[in-house]
């Protein structure tokens, strides 16, 4: 089980996709709430999570539906607030969806090229080597919907 889109932007675990979109969201200056922690309401964050106003956002956000006024000005937020199993990447989002990940490209490269390893044990750490290869895909993928006029499906 796991997410799946149109356009080969995606096919995987829902929890490579969540990590997935922590890394673009950090690279971008976004800072990561992790699990576990406590809100003011008493609610628990159960999965890390990037630090973002979630209040601003209507439901419909999350399937990818943004009225003309209420598209954000950082375009990565579309797929940071977008749902992980449903909803859509409009066509007309694609394409600065794409430049926008393509400027995080140099940094999520130069981040996933290095490798890390545990001072105690020697191992590896570093398991997300992934990331870069996938980041591209997807920009590739958003630039084929884009091109084509078809919205990106999430499924």
């Amino acid at each position: 089980m796991g997410l799946d889109t149109t356009h080969d932007c995606w096919n995987g675990p829902y929890s490579a996709f969540s990590r997935f979109r922590n890394y673009l969201a950090q690279a971008a200056g976004y800072k990561i709430i992790p699990a576990g922690t406590r809100l003011t309401t008493g609610d628990v964050y159960q999965f890390n999570t990037v630090d973002i106003d979630w209040t601003r956002y209507e439901d419909e956000n999350y399937f990818g539906e943004w009225g003309p006024d209420k598209v954000p000005d950082d375009k990565l937020l579309l797929l940071i607030v977008h749902s992980d199993c449903e909803g859509v990447i409009r066509h007309r989002h694609a394409g600065p969806l794409a430049d926008r990940l393509e400027e995080l490209e140099p940094a999520i490269a130069e981040n996933f090229s290095k490798e890390q390893y545990c001072r105690n044990c020697g191992q590896r750490i570093n398991d997300d080597e992934w990331v870069p290869s996938r980041l591209r895909k997807f920009i590739d993928g958003l630039r084929e919907a884009e091109q084509n006029g078809e919205d990106v499906e999430f499924y």
